[in-house]
């Protein structure tokens, strides 16, 4: 009884498994005043996950929370409560990493270019999570197969930094 008591207090960073009916003492579901839905508050290794649940059942908020909880122990990182920035939003904050990035001036200079080509065409106004295999495809670049090369190379880094570092979105298409 007193373990458990420790755990709903601690901030510690617990040690069950993500499988096991412990979940229950780890999240903490509650209603806010201003809110009809339920939110959900666990610390998983020690980084902090809060937000709605948006259901307005106990019972179904609890199975959400569960969901959510799981899928971030195991090691999957859902895009939680954002909005998904359209790609020339994202191109903002991708050149200003770049300009202060540890890369070679030409490689710098290939990445600007490589967004020029980019801006031109419908995906530059599309949201980073609709952007299909099939939608990179179908993109066509004037001149030669530089720039061809140039720009998915261009488009592949900016969508591999909105995942892992940036958390943006939870899958990457495949971009040949």
């Amino acid at each position: 009884m007193m373990w458990q008591n420790f755990l709903t207090t601690s901030r510690r960073t617990p040690t069950f498994l993500p499988y096991e009916h412990s979940w229950r003492i780890i999240v903490e579901l509650f209603k806010r005043k201003s809110s009809s839905c339920w939110w959900y508050d666990f610390t998983v290794r020690g980084e902090r996950f809060r937000g709605s649940t948006k259901e307005r059942t106990k019972t179904d908020a609890s199975a959400r929370a569960a969901q959510l909880f799981t899928q971030i122990a195991e090691g999957h990182r859902p895009v939680l409560n954002r909005k998904v920035p359209v790609l020339s939003e994202l191109a903002v904050r991708f050149l200003a990493y770049t300009e202060h990035a540890r890369l070679a001036e030409k490689s710098k200079s290939y990445l600007r270019n490589g967004w020029r080509l980019l801006q031109n065409t419908d995906v530059s106004r599309m949201q980073i999570n609709c952007i299909t295999s099939e939608i990179v495809d179908r993109l066509q670049f004037p001149g030669s197969t530089y720039n061809i090369n140039c720009a998915l190379k261009t488009l592949r880094r900016m969508l591999h930094l909105a995942k892992k570092p940036w958390g943006l979105i939870s899958e990457i298409p495949e971009i040949r």
